[in-house]
């Protein structure tokens, strides 16, 4: 079944890993910081306190290998718990088991506590302030493990930062934001305080204000930025250097992989999130920056999870969205896979792990077509056609060991023959080449003979990029309307409607454009509707071979009294224009737009004009607006960035 996504694609990475036979990690034979279980056991030195202001401190658990270790100069990883900057702890389960996997795997792993005011700041409509002022504080956690390498024993040249949401969001911008980067809501004015560079943060410990809260690199577990031109390239006015894994669910409503504001889980909290908070840039448009990049960027890897949602290491029906894991007290199977991802990219990043020299011969298949991922999940490997096989001829008492790019082992690990499976970039119509490597080694260990094997890698392509699919209330009846970017055999849409999000019931059927690179756009009036109801629509979208897949839905309330005014879309980014719609006649000729101190900054002159009207952004800042015309009608409306 072919995936329909707004703006970008489902995609499924998977990355190999060397856990199936421990005699195989030809780079590293001790396989520390490889191997789950290089040391039995961990200590953890609790509530270090590394940001001080005089009045309020914050603290991070330190957790390291066993005190028997002798290594001085260990990596570091820190931990930034979820809980959408309100709420989550230092020792949630999550942080807790994903710091002590690492230090029983031979780093220094530091989970910290973080400043957590997004509600105050959202309210007084300077919602980036909330984040910025956590990522001033995980830089000055940094800084003071810096200050204090000697007495950890660790590398300070050798940090790295990873998060899950509200954290995700603040480890990737720890890696990448820079001074001149920082949100307009972060700067002084009237009412507000100006919160300072990012390494500005209330560290008055003695000697951190010496070192910088920079970092290696980057895992963000479905968070974002504000803004991907955040990600800098490696060479120009800005540089940005540091590696990143970016780590989603294709189904995340909480923080989308797309474009959105957060918290869309949850139908009602959206409303309030629409209106004051500003648009996260997931990993499909963090993938797109990357990509536009190209040979400047940074290195980085991007997986988005096929039917996965916000915290998919969690029990998906008990956990409590702050990083526990629920009554069973145990993580989803996802979270074995997510530490594997996040150290094999540790190993690469930190050089750990080398191609082959060709002295060995493979033999196997050196191109293939993906299928859709669809049927695929985490946990469920199985035949397929994304599979293929990969055998060296064997020597008697040899071991040997494969290494991967682009695809996982299934099985085989340690042996003459291996299965792989691709991975499936569903969407992308662009060739990549996937990379079979195998080592062999004597019985001693020793590295005999090496060989690479290449294999063209051509994606499924999908039927239909969908730019928008809008729902809106008018005066007596829902205007609906989608816009497509291009389309390969698409047969038809179907306009689908429930009152109650389960039983829905096609109300239209719209003939497709077959195959077509220019935008097209549909539209259709729902006049079938009743004063004071709610709806929800959705479209279903079918391929000329009968294959369908849905949209998201779009939730619309027609009031009994409609409102006279209405905007979209709203939030509405500064590049794009705002349409705005009189559903009844009005007797005023002018509409003014306010900015939030009840200003003026624009007079737009309505006398003679049709029941539409289009308003360019461009010039407004970001902020919360309201447009009203003379006599009192108003609608408010938010421009981002």
């Amino acid at each position: 079944m072919h995936k329909l996504a707004i703006l970008f694609y489902c995609s499924l990475f998977l990355t190999p890993i060397f856990a199936q036979n421990a005699d195989c990690d030809p780079e590293n034979p001790n396989i520390r910081y490889r191997s789950r279980d290089f040391f039995a056991s961990n200590q953890v030195i609790q509530d270090v306190v590394f940001w001080d202001n005089g009045t309020t401190q914050f603290a991070m658990d330190i957790y390291l290998p066993p005190v028997s270790d002798t290594e001085t100069n260990r990596p570091v990883v820190f931990w930034a718990h979820p809980g959408g900057f309100v709420n989550g702890a230092k020792d949630t389960d999550s942080a807790v088991l994903w710091c002590e996997t690492l230090a029983k795997m031979g780093f220094v792993c530091a989970s910290i506590e973080y400043r957590k005011e997004i509600l105050g700041d959202a309210l007084v409509f300077r919602p980036e302030r909330a984040p910025y002022k956590a990522i001033q504080d995980a830089r000055s956690a940094i800084r003071y493990m810096k200050a204090n390498a000697a007495t950890y024993g660790i590398n300070p040249n050798d940090i790295y930062f990873a998060g899950s949401s509200a954290g995700g969001i603040i480890s990737i911008n720890v890696a990448y934001m820079e001074d001149a980067e920082r949100p307009s809501d972060t700067f002084g004015g009237l009412f507000f305080s100006d919160l300072g560079c990012v390494d500005c943060g209330a560290n008055a410990l003695v000697g951190n204000t010496n070192f910088d809260g920079d970092v290696e690199g980057s895992i963000m577990l479905w968070g974002g930025v504000n803004d991907t031109d955040v990600i800098d390239g490696l060479s120009g006015t800005q540089t940005d250097d540091e590696p990143c894994l970016l780590l989603h669910g294709e189904i995340d409503e909480t923080v989308s992989p797309d474009v959105a504001p957060p918290f869309q889980d949850d139908p009602l909290f959206a409303i309030l999130a629409n209106l004051l908070l500003p648009n996260v840039f997931g990993t499909y448009p963090m993938r797109q920056r990357l990509d536009a990049l190209g040979s400047n960027a940074p290195d980085w890897e991007a997986r988005v999870l096929c039917q996965e949602g916000h915290t998919f290491w969690l029990d998906k029906t008990t956990d409590s969205g702050n990083g526990d894991f629920g009554s069973t007290g145990e993580p989803d199977e996802n979270f074995d896979y997510i530490v594997n991802e996040s150290i094999d990219f540790l190993s690469r990043s930190r050089g750990l792990v080398t191609e082959a020299s060709d002295n060995i011969t493979i033999t196997g298949a050196v191109s293939t077509q993906l299928d859709d991922c669809d049927s695929e999940s985490i946990g469920s490997y199985g035949a397929g056609a994304n599979n293929q096989y990969f055998v060296v001829n064997p020597t008697a008492g040899s071991t040997y060991c494969w290494d991967i790019t682009k695809g996982i082992i299934l099985s085989g690990q340690g042996t003459s023959s291996i299965v792989v499976r691709w991975d499936d970039e569903a969407g992308v119509s662009i060739n990549r080449t996937g990379t079979v490597m195998c080592f062999e080694k004597d019985s001693n260990g020793n590295i005999l003979e090496g060989a690479t094997h290449l294999v063209t890698i051509e994606d499924f392509i999908l039927p239909v990029e969908l730019l928008s699919f809008n729902a809106i209330a008018m005066q007596d009846y829902i205007q609906l309307d989608w816009t497509t970017a291009s389309e390969f055999n698409n047969r038809h849409f179907e306009l689908e409607r429930s009152e109650n999000t389960k039983a829905f019931k096609t109300i239209a059927t719209l003939t497709g454009a077959g195959t077509s690179v220019n935008k097209t756009k549909y539209e259709y009036q729902d006049t079938q509707v009743a004063a004071g109801s709610t709806y929800y629509y959705r479209l279903k979208q079918v391929d000329k071979d009968g294959s369908f897949d849905y949209s998201d839905i779009r939730t619309v309330q027609l009031k009994t009294q409609a409102t006279a005014l209405q905007i979209y879309p709203n939030p509405v980014r500064q590049n794009d224009v705002l349409h705005l719609r009189f559903q009844s006649p009005s007797a005023s000729k002018t509409l003014h737009i306010l900015d939030a101190y009840n200003r003026v900054v624009q007079q737009i002159n309505t006398e003679n004009l049709a029941a539409s009207l289009e308003i360019k952004v461009a010039h407004l800042a970001a902020g919360l607006y309201v447009i009203r015309e003379e006599g009192g009608r108003a609608q408010s409306f938010v421009v981002v960035d």
